[in-house]
């Protein structure tokens, strides 16, 4: 679960670093988080059962087909028509309609807090290295670029849930 979990996650992370410039839509409800933190090791089991076509590699392929490297590519990402199978499994574990792309939130949201979180605590251990400071930096600047891809309400949801989602991530 968590080697998947962390490819699919550096995945995501590559696909947004591609940009993000329209505003996001509110996704995510008290329930969904609910659902995901319950199920995460049922989706992952079920999301492996279907094999490689639909691996890590999906997120970047489904943005590849776009023929777009625009700004507003990971966005226009989320609108791509998701295999049955594949949004089967998200509704199976209660994330419901629209579920894969709200497992694309809860991943892209919870990854760039637990960047923003990671760094700051790094910010401080590497105080007097000018050099580390200024990676740290850099890498909380790319967080920050993921946040702009999830809604302020979605983001608000996960940030009071991280301790929870860690543990589902885990």
């Amino acid at each position: 679960m968590a080697r998947k979990a962390t490819l699919v996650l550096f995945a995501l992370c590559a696909a947004f670093l591609l940009g993000a410039q329209e505003a996001p839509r509110k996704v995510l409800s008290d329930r969904d988080v609910d659902a995901f933190i319950a199920n995460a090791h049922g989706i992952e089991a079920d999301l492996d059962a279907l094999g490689d076509r639909y691996d890590q590699s999906y997120a970047l392929g489904a943005l590849a087909s776009g023929g777009t490297s625009s700004p507003s590519s990971f966005l226009e990402y989320r609108n791509v028509k998701v295999p049955a199978e594949v949004e089967a499994v998200m509704k199976k574990h209660g994330l419901g309609d629209g579920g894969f792309e709200k497992y694309l939130v809860i991943a892209i949201g919870f990854g760039a807090l637990f960047m923003e979180q990671t760094m700051a605590v790094q910010l401080q251990a590497y105080a007097d290295m000018p050099e580390m400071q200024a990676a740290m930096t850099e890498a909380r600047a790319a967080a920050g670029a993921m946040k702009a891809a999830v809604h302020p309400d979605d983001l608000d949801l996960l940030s009071r849930r991280m301790a929870d989602l860690a543990a589902a991530f885990e």
